[in-house]
């Protein structure tokens, strides 16, 4: 989710580099598109322990190298680089599709069937979207992979980009990262994949009747190459947001159009330099519907993970973080213990660990079933502790008030897990003691459960848009995009 408002160590010495790589390496530019944009993400991933190391050695980095702390506004200037637009671009009268990835095929098939699609596969994620769904007969499906094996890049092209990437590292021996070995042999085994994605997806725009190109992760290949070559043949770029991203994975911001879920996305992206008109509030294409169905009541849960009727639920969403898990698992425990509640701990899907040397100590704690759907917990119980993440969002869109543990971890560069805090979501709990006190007026004060509530719902009317449909709000901004006709 959206990050803080400080530009911190961290963030000055990662963008610093990047600036370095963009400008170092700019001239390896292949079919107009400057190579190191498309490696950005895969970069960072490269400097990540460098860049944890050097932001915490003030002193080291000084000596090395030295970034002054900027604005986002002037991040974005040096970062951006768009391609240069070309001029033999297809008319727009010729373009009519819309291309998007395989992952939103509910959304193509829910809101889009009147226009011409392109769904793109490019990962399991693509193809089971559109595995789930039912195409109609016009919609089109791009496979990446077998694109890539059908378009063909010289080996001369290879050769000489190899031996420019040789030449400009000899140029960087004092650099603190390019004078590398690790990143030397890293550059030139990324540059061929990066030129071949570059020339694929290339040939498919130029070639095809793509008009509106719709995306919700750029970090996903390769939607850092449809940002780049949306600008290249002046094709309208829409960010769907469909996770509770960090915002910085978007910068730097080329989006024609931000599709976010609320106002306080709308206002981060305002304060960080994207003008106004680019930002729409749609709500989430995500978790639109997601309270429709027949999901358990808190009787029926009581009974399958055998709670006793009069207890207070409530459930804790676990993180990919043992530590933080074990951490905050027995905070939960042991504020709620001689007091009529019960723990129902939900494993995060990436780190599924049980816990059972803490829930299986404690008569009041359970561990919510793997075989059910989140929805049956989030329908039974009475609330959700929970760091920051989607599923509180979900839980308040089921009407159940939040717990939001606010502690700021090691690891927190962007300060983006101070987010629920700061949008005030539920009753923010700094300690294990704050805790304590907290539950057990939550147990004896109807009152103090009443204003947690209220918070909550505050929060969600600032987070979401509501009520209306996102699907159709989408439609209506493609439909003027493929006209020419925004409203």
């Amino acid at each position: 989710m959206f990050g803080g408002e400080t530009i911190t160590p961290y963030v000055t010495l990662k963008y610093g580099l990047t600036q370095d790589f963009f400008e170092a390496f700019q001239s390896l530019t292949y079919c107009g598109i400057e190579i190191p944009l498309v490696l950005m993400r895969s970069y960072h991933k490269l400097i990540e322990p460098a860049v944890v190391t050097w932001s915490s050695q003030t002193q080291h980095v000084r000596k090395r190298h030295v970034y002054p702390t900027r604005s986002f506004e002037a991040l974005q200037k040096v970062l951006d680089r768009s391609p240069t637009p070309v001029s033999h671009a297809a008319s727009p009268s010729r373009r009519k599709s819309v291309l998007l990835p395989g992952r939103l095929a509910f959304l193509a098939v829910r809101s889009l069937s009147r226009h011409r699609v392109i769904l793109s596969v490019s990962n399991m994620y693509d193809l089971k979207g559109i595995r789930e769904v039912r195409l109609p007969a016009h919609f089109r499906v791009w496979h990446l992979r077998s694109a890539m094996k059908q378009v063909r890049v010289p080996a001369s092209h290879f050769d000489r980009y190899r031996k420019l990437a040789l030449q400009l590292l000899a140029d960087q021996q004092h650099h603190p990262l390019f004078q590398q070995d690790f990143f030397r042999k890293w550059l030139l085994q990324q540059l061929p994949g990066a030129m071949k994605l570059v020339r694929t997806t290339d040939h498919f725009l130029r070639r095809s009747s793509v008009r509106v190109i719709l995306d919700y992760d750029t970090t996903v290949v390769p939607g850092e190459v449809w940002s780049l070559l949306s600008k290249k043949y002046q094709l309208p770029y829409v960010y769907l947001q469909y996770h509770m991203p960090m915002i910085y994975p978007l910068f730097p911001f080329r989006a024609d159009y931000y599709c976010m879920w609320g106002k306080h996305y709308r206002e981060w992206l305002e304060r960080h330099g994207v003008p106004a008109a680019r930002i729409r509030e749609i709500g989430s294409i995500r978790l639109e519907g997601t309270t429709r169905g027949k999901w358990m009541n808190k009787k029926e849960l009581c009974a399958r993970l055998d709670i006793p009727a009069h207890h207070l639920v409530i459930a804790f969403g676990g993180r990919t973080d043992t530590r933080s898990n074990e951490r905050f698992l027995r905070w939960m425990v042991n504020a709620s213990t001689d007091l009529p509640i019960t723990i129902v701990y939900k494993p995060h899907p990436k780190h599924p660990h049980p816990y059972d040397h803490i829930i299986g100590h404690y008569a009041h704690a359970r561990l919510f079933p793997a075989d059910l759907h989140l929805n049956h917990l989030l329908s039974g119980m009475d609330m959700l502790a929970t760091f920051h993440s989607t599923t509180g969002v979900e839980a308040a869109l089921f009407r159940k008030s939040l717990i939001s543990l606010h502690v700021k971890p090691h690891d927190d560069y962007y300060d983006h897990c101070s987010m629920f805090a700061r949008a005030k979501a539920g009753s923010i709990v700094h300690s294990a003691e704050e805790l304590r006190t907290l539950l057990h007026a939550l147990v004896h004060d109807e009152q103090r459960r009443a204003q947690q509530q209220a918070a909550t719902r505050a929060f969600l009317a600032d987070m979401i848009r509501l009520p209306g449909s996102p699907a159709k709000r989408v439609n209506v901004l493609v439909s003027h995009l493929i006209s020419g006709k925004l409203p």
